[in-house]
């Protein structure tokens, strides 16, 4: 346990240790974020949310000189990982006010960006929804042999986003795109975001 006495920090620690197969995460950064919060009380969520964002902050910072020099798919792994700090650090923000809709904002910028620059490619869209739409991603399949290949559709609950999802592999769409499969996330909490 990162922070003993602290199960949520914790929980929140490894979680953004844990996307880093899938370029979610460097453990210099997360040094960074764990140096910020030791000392710190518990139940001081602005000291977590302080930490990630002031990380997220510098990796976005590197994105963007990565992408103006020219070096897309450095920037483009740059803008994932400031996306999951912005993301991880918003996640104890209750009630979610000003900062948190902008960090999150921020995080789902960051997203867009990497989609943009990286070579997978990622389409984002909006799914038809009770009148209205949802924001999704559609992450078009790799080494299809077929024009349509199979598209799983995946919602997630109420504690993580589609961008957090994406660094996790769940699905397991690394392994999807080897087989021909493609896939799309979806999550209800942009809704919100947009009121």
């Amino acid at each position: 346990m990162y922070f003993p006495g602290n199960y949520r920090w914790s929980a929140g620690f490894i979680n953004m240790l844990s996307s880093a197969p899938y370029g979610g995460s460097e453990i210099g950064e997360l040094h960074k974020i764990g140096r910020m919060l030791k000392g710190k009380a518990p139940e001081d969520d602005e000291a977590w949310f302080d930490a990630c964002v002031k990380v997220a902050d510098g990796v976005r910072a590197h994105a963007e000189k990565f992408e103006q020099g020219g070096y897309r798919h450095s920037a483009a792994h740059a803008y994932l990982r400031a996306c999951n700090y912005y993301q991880m650090g918003e996640r104890f923000r209750t009630p979610k006010d000003r900062k948190a809709l902008a960090a999150f904002r921020a995080g789902v910028e960051c997203f867009h960006r990497h989609a943009a620059l990286t070579d997978i490619k990622i389409e984002i869209v909006e799914v038809p929804f009770e009148g209205g739409s949802l924001p999704g991603y559609f992450v078009h399949a790799q080494n299809a042999t077929s024009e349509k290949a199979p598209c799983v559709v995946y919602f997630d609950g109420l504690d993580v986003t589609k961008e957090i999802q994406y660094m996790r592999g769940v699905p397991g769409h690394h392994i999807m795109w080897i087989l021909g499969v493609a896939t799309m996330w979806n999550w209800f909490e942009d809704k919100l975001v947009r009121a």
